[in-house]
């Protein structure tokens, strides 16, 4: 739906010029029909959605994401009585005059040259608009003008000589940087507005980002950081000590040393940015497939075998309060002993195990009732660990840990929208190479949702982490309490197999495969029924043991090729197959059950 503005009346009797409506917009650019895209101002718009055109002095104004008139009206701060802006039906919007607003800060954008490209303002009531000089007038529209990070011409010098850049979220962050002696820069327009190649200008530079203490400064200091991949020299990412950002914490009486560390995470740590010892990123170096075909290989190295690769990653899944730290506690005190764990043998190594979530008070009462003693390598750490893979990747390699436990993933690693495969590829890419890197197995817990079927493909999030990792272990409890085990990815898959607990040591056993335990939860329940009745019909049997109807009819004809049952009758209309016992001895076969539970 398009908005018509007639007269585009201020308020005052003249006329209000298209350039100045547009210049209350941001990302204003001009089509080559004519008319306009810009950023919508009523919803968080990175891609341009907002269409103006004018057509002889009417001004068509329509958001292609269905934000409304009014939301687009209150969202610039200009009523419609400002604009003289008319809906579809011709009706004037009420309105009243806003605020008189008036300019407290102009920061001005130049080129590598100190040439001035255009000019931030800062207003007060808070707001910001860009505006440019052409012809000597004020043009509130940047139109093709190539953007620049702010203090250009300071950071290209500080480059050269070595020095320490900062980069920030705003303006007042910078100029209260460089008032403190330090070097500073931000891109125009706030968070989340950060470009690749203004990283281009800090090249070989050492970078510290400061983040705004709030989730979007954490989340546009990710991105920033993120971008100095392979260009940075040394990178950093810290925050206020006191306030939400720099100029608070300058303000406060801060020094530049009193940057604390921040909580972020960076998908490519900076352990594997460019540093003063060189590119440690692995080159692409591509070699014929003849070479690579002969090229000698060692061989496959299991921290569990069959299932937990070295230097390999995996994913263990469950609902919430199912077992899937139990089941791993096991797991890490059994690799640290050399012994089997659900019937599998393992390599015996160092274990580093995360508690991220639980407390640690429930994680040491289990190692406790497991036996755990001061001869087993199991290093533990309970508490937050969000965005430390670099730390991690240090001990691993300081310390030679063959396996790292981190319970669960997203209590390290943070993902803005976990459903988007590309968030989630990125969060995981790192960690999939620190594996690689340091030939250490790193298990991942993770939470299934709790509308989930079972069926192992519920865990949260985007299907990059399956496809991101080695392993998907998937743990499930029945509607009959049994808990199950399974695996698969790059690995042979592992059958769903029944789990129990002793629950007075906490250790955790294989049984039989789920099949082979509802196989012989169905035979008794036949043999039972036939117990019973003496002689019944296939369909007699489906009645009384709600049997899906397949199962049924294969498992009948087992038993009587096994001589468990006799079956009479022609098996068609007024002759059908009956069943009974072959004596008047109740037969059972064993049945495999749960025999404990999770805690």
């Amino acid at each position: 739906m398009a908005y018509e503005e007639t007269g585009l009346a201020n308020g005052g009797g003249s006329e209000l010029s298209v350039s100045e409506f547009l210049g209350r917009l941001n990302g204003v650019k001009k089509q080559n029909n004519g008319s306009w895209k810009a950023l919508c101002p009523a919803h968080d718009d990175n891609n341009p959605s907002l269409s103006v055109n004018d057509h002889g002095g009417k001004l068509l104004v329509h958001c292609h994401a269905g934000c409304s008139f009014e939301q687009v009206l209150a969202a610039i701060k200009s009523p419609p009585s400002v604009l003289g802006i008319h809906s579809g039906n011709g009706n004037r919007n009420a309105g009243s005059m806003p605020a008189p607003r008036r300019v407290v800060d102009t920061y001005t954008y130049t080129d590598a040259n100190g040439e001035p490209l255009y000019d931030v303002l800062r207003y007060d009531p808070r707001d910001f608009k860009v505006r440019r000089t052409e012809g000597g007038k004020h043009v509130y529209v940047l139109g093709g003008t190539k953007l620049v990070p702010y203090r250009l011409p300071e950071v290209i010098q500080a480059v050269a000589a070595g020095k320490t850049i900062y980069v920030v979220e705003g303006e007042k962050d910078v100029d209260a940087l460089m008032k403190a002696g330090a070097v500073a820069t931000c891109n125009p327009f706030g968070a989340g507005k950060w470009r690749s190649e203004f990283s281009e200008y800090l090249r070989e530079a050492d970078v510290i980002v400061i983040a705004d203490k709030d989730r979007a400064g954490w989340d546009h200091a990710r991105d920033v950081a993120t971008s100095f991949r392979g260009v940075a020299r040394s990178l950093d990412v810290r925050q206020a000590a006191v306030g939400k950002d720099a100029y608070d914490h300058l303000a406060a009486g801060k020094s530049l040393h009193e940057f604390e560390h921040a909580d972020v995470s960076v998908p490519v740590p900076a352990i594997y940015v460019r540093n003063g010892n060189g590119n440690e990123k692995p080159p692409i170096t591509p070699i014929r497939l003849g070479e690579f075909l002969k090229t000698e290989r060692p061989p496959m190295e299991w921290v569990l075998d069959g299932l937990l690769l070295r230097g390999g990653l995996s994913l263990l899944c469950a609902k919430p309060k199912v077992g899937k730290s139990t089941l791993a506690r096991n797991l890490a005190l059994c690799v640290a002993r050399g012994e089997p764990f659900i019937g599998r043998e393992v390599a015996r190594c160092k274990v580093l195990y995360l508690a991220l979530e639980e407390h640690e008070d429930m994680v040491r009462d289990h190692f406790e009732r497991m036996g755990a003693t001061d001869e087993d390598d199991v290093y533990m750490h309970c508490g937050p660990a969000m965005g430390c893979l670099e730390e991690v990747v240090s001990l691993i390699t300081e310390e030679g840990y063959g396996m790292v436990v981190i319970d669960p993933l997203f209590r390290f690693v943070r993902i803005r929208d976990e459903a988007k495969y590309g968030e989630s590829s990125d969060a995981l890419d790192s960690v999939l190479r620190a594996a690689r890197d340091t030939n250490c197995h790193l298990l991942l817990s993770h939470h299934i949702g709790k509308a989930a079927t079972g069926t192992g493909e519920d865990y949260l999030g985007s299907t990059a982490l399956y496809s991101s990792v080695d392993t998907l272990m998937n743990m499930a409890k029945k509607e009959d309490g049994i808990r199950t085990f399974s695996g698969r990815g790059r690995v042979p898959e592992f059958p769903e197999t029944v789990v129990t607990l002793d629950v007075e040591t906490g250790r955790v056993s294989a049984g039989d495969e789920l099949r082979a335990v509802r196989r012989d939860e169905t035979r008794q329940d036949i043999l039972t029924a036939l117990t019973a009745a003496g002689c019944m019909t296939r369909d007699e049997i489906q009645e009384e043991c709600g049997i899906q109807r397949q199962k049924l009819t294969d498992e009948l004809k087992a038993l009587c090729r096994e001589g468990l049952i006799t079956c009479e009758g022609a098996g068609r209309r007024g002759s059908p197959h009956t069943y009974s016992l072959p004596s008047a001895e109740t037969l059972f076969t064993p049945v495999s059950g749960n025999g404990g539970e999770l805690v």
